[in-house]
Formats: structure tokens, C-alpha cells, sequence
């Protein structure tokens, strides 16, 4: 047969065939043969680049393993056939949170077709990613308006506490969320950072943000005044936290009505809100999935909190991302094996049918977390598609990985998931 002739991109020949980079959605990827000729293109970004990692993965049998492993197949004769694929990632916001070091390889995320890489963001030569604007992707009420710098100055805008103290930051209090003119106050201080995101994409030649993160501190201590736990009594704390959220995304939408703005559902605001508060269609809540059984799947008993409260939530938003767990963070038993990697597929199969539309897994420490590269990949596999079977991801890691102990090994983190499921 004939020599192939890849056209990657916006080539004459891909333009020429309907294929040009514009008839595309974003990240839509396309391998596409004419006789000899191939097309590899896609939307946006990084369409050609999931054009060509599929290619490479799905016809010429390469495997990204991790940052550092990969299986390449000896140069030999390869014979095609026809090749008519197209796909699309299936949640739009695709991240595996992972530690911040110079091991963490970007083109690794875009070989596995996901668009966030945590803290190493994905360069513009990669495609770049689906990033929030600064100040940061979570927990900023502090970061907008610092305690240490504003808390003396304008107590009132702070939490009460329970012995009568105004409190704030990160770690110690939140805001009063019945100050009347706060909503404009945070408004007017991501309308500050907006402008920076633009500014600091601009220079680097990459899209504008188009969500800013305004979720709560990371703790639980909420306001005590009268006025916001009579709200949070009436409301619950997500529909008193949403309540406010919504006054100052509506007041953001007038200005830039294509943003999202990123809210929590955390600790005692997990539960859905009361008495017809609903979030805004601009504002965006993150499930975080804090009382999950990581260990365990999404069906089985000591998950029914999270599995309730995604079926619940997405009655109340319109975007809806989960914050998901794939670390154990107590010292007495970080790195202690548990065979999660039998669920995680499921997990993101159920999200995907209960209208969740993005996700980021925290799963850093990867030199000490358990079985990282088999669960990294599966999840990385699961998010672009759920609808893989998740038994066979697992299958297919340990034999391409591990090779001939993959089956022990199989066997092995079965026995450790047929123990914990006897012992719930």
C-alpha cells in the first residue's frame, strides 16, 4: 500500500476537506483518512492534539503510563484501515490536582487529555488549559478581602464568633455574610482581579479566564450574628451562602455576562439549600466530597451521603462540578494501601449521568500516595470518557504496566477490596 501522509492542524488539505480547525468545538478531535492521506485536527487549543494522541494511542498502540513511563511500539510496518473517528472529551473542566514540582509534566495532562495540571499549568505550546483567574481557583474570601489588612478597619464585614469577637481568615473565620454592603465590596475586588487575568492572558498569548473562583475560607466556623443564623436556620448554610453569592455574580453578570463564578458546597453547606434558593445560572457550585469512603464506590452504604447529595444538587445549579478526593491526608495513614482504583470509573460514570460538569481530583504526593500510576490513569481515562468500563481501564493498566506480575498484582488489590467490603 501507499506511504500515509499525516495533515496535522490547519492544513491546506484538512481546509480542503471540510476539516479545518472552525468546524470543530472546542477540544472535538477528529482522525479522519482520505486513501493514504489522514487528518488530524480538532477544535480549539488542543484539538489537534487529542487528534494526535488518539491517533498514537488507538492505531499504533503508544501508552503514556505517567510523567516518566511510556510503552512505544518497535519500527515496523503498521497498515491502516479506513480511519473515520471523531470524540470529544466529556466534562468540559478535566483536572487531576497534582503536587506542584518539576516532576509534574504538563504534556502529560494533554497526552491523557485533560485540561487542568494544578499549580504547572499547561503552556500555550500545549495548548494551554481551562484555568481560573487569579487570585487562586479556591478559598478566596481572604485572598479579596485579607482580615489582617481590612479586619480592624471594617470589623462588621467579618464573622461573629461565639464569645461576641469579630474573626477572619483563611483558617479562622469567614465573613458576615449580612453586611449590606459587602456584595458590592467583593465585587468590585474580583472585578480588580478580572481585569488582571485578562491582562496577564493577553501577554501570554493564551484565552481570557472565564471563571473566577469567590468560594469560602477553608473552615467551618460561619458567622453567629442574629441576622445570618436566623438566614442560615431558614436557608441552610448553602442557601445563605448562595443567597449572598448570587447578589454578587448578578452584579459581575451586567459587566461580564460570559463568566462563571465558582462557589463551595462545603462542610456544613453540603446539604442543598432551603425555601427556593437556587444557585445563578452564572454561578458555578463545586460539590466537595469531604464524608466520602474513598475506598469504597459510589453505590455502596458508606457513600450514600455523597450519592444523594449529587442527585439532590443538581436540581439546585445549573453548573455543577464535584471537588473529589483520591488522597488520605492523616499522617497515621497516608500511603496505606486501599484499592480504590475498583471504583474510581464508576464514581465518574455517576457524576457524568447526575448532570456534573467538570471535575478536579485532589490526588497529589505522588512519590508516596498508593498505586498513583494506576489510579491517575484511570481517572485521567474516566474523565474524558465515562462510559469506559472501568473493570477493563484497571485490566489494561496492569498488563501494559506491571506486564506479566500484573495478573498477581490484580489478584492482590482484589483481595484487599474483597477484605474492606467484608469489614464495612
Amino acid at each position: 500500500g501507499k506511504k500515509a501522509v499525516f495533515h496535522v492542524g490547519d492544513t491546506e488539505f484538512a481546509r480542503g476537506k471540510g476539516l479545518a480547525s472552525s468546524a470543530f468545538k472546542d477540544e472535538e478531535w477528529c482522525v479522519k483518512s482520505f486513501g493514504a492521506d489522514v487528518v488530524l485536527n480538532g477544535g480549539g487549543t488542543r484539538g489537534a492534539l487529542y487528534a494526535v494522541s488518539h491517533f498514537l494511542e488507538d492505531d499504533c498502540g503508544v501508552r503514556w503510563w505517567n510523567d516518566g513511563d511510556e510503552d512505544v511500539p518497535e519500527k515496523g510496518r503498521i497498515d491502516f484501515p479506513a480511519l473515520d473517528r471523531r470524540g470529544k472529551p466529556f466534562f468540559a473542566y478535566r483536572e487531576i490536582y497534582r503536587t506542584p514540582t518539576a516532576t509534574i509534566d504538563p504534556r502529560t495532562a494533554v497526552r491523557m487529555r485533560l485540561n487542568g495540571n494544578g499549580e504547572r499549568k499547561i503552556p500555550l505550546a500545549w495548548g494551554g488549559g481551562v484555568e481560573f483567574g487569579p487570585p487562586y481557583f479556591t478559598h478566596v474570601w481572604d485572598r479579596y478581602l485579607p482580615f489582617a489588612k481590612y479586619g480592624k478597619e471594617h470589623p462588621e464585614g467579618y464573622s461573629l464568633d461565639k464569645a461576641g469577637k469579630r474573626v477572619g481568615g483563611q483558617t479562622a473565620g469567614q465573613l458576615c455574610l449580612a453586611c449590606p454592603v459587602l456584595p458590592e465590596i467583593l465585587a468590585d475586588r474580583i472585578e480588580e482581579y478580572i481585569a488582571k487575568g485578562e491582562k496577564e492572558s493577553a501577554a501570554k498569548g493564551l484565552p481570557a479566564p472565564r471563571m473566577y473562583d469567590m468560594s469560602m475560607n477553608d473552615n467551618d466556623k460561619y458567622c453567629a450574628c442574629e441576622t445570618c443564623k436566623a438566614s442560615q436556620k431558614r436557608h441552610g448554610v448553602s442557601g445563605d451562602q448562595l443567597i449572598f453569592e448570587n447578589k454578587v455574580a448578578g452584579i459581575l453578570a451586567k459587566r461580564h455576562p460570559d463568566l462563571l463564578f465558582s462557589v463551595f458546597a462545603y462542610f456544613a453547606g453540603e446539604a442543598v439549600p432551603s425555601n427556593g434558593v437556587r444557585a445563578a445560572d452564572n454561578v458555578l457550585v463545586k460539590l466537595c466530597n469531604t464524608k466520602q469512603n474513598m475506598a469504597a464506590g459510589i453505590f455502596e452504604p458508606s457513600n450514600r451521603f455523597m450519592h444523594d447529595q449529587v442527585a439532590a444538587w443538581k436540581g439546585y445549579a445549573k453548573n455543577l462540578f464535584v471537588w473529589d478526593y483520591s488522597i488520605t491526608f492523616d499522617r497515621n495513614t497516608h500511603g496505606f494501601p486501599f484499592a480504590s482504583e475498583f471504583h474510581l470509573g464508576e464514581r465518574i460514570r455517576y457524576y457524568s449521568d447526575n448532570g456534573v460538569v467538570g471535575m478536579l481530583i485532589e490526588h497529589e504526593r505522588p512519590a508516596t500516595n498508593d498505586f498513583y500510576e494506576l489510579k491517575y490513569w484511570v481517572q485521567a481515562k474516566a474523565l474524558e470518557d465515562p462510559s469506559r468500563d472501568p473493570e477493563a481501564l484497571v485490566v489494561e493498566f496492569m498488563d501494559g504496566y506491571y506486564g506479566a506480575a500484573g495478573r498477581k498484582i490484580l489478584e492482590m488489590r482484589r483481595g484487599l477490596d474483597r477484605i474492606r467490603r467484608e469489614r464495612d
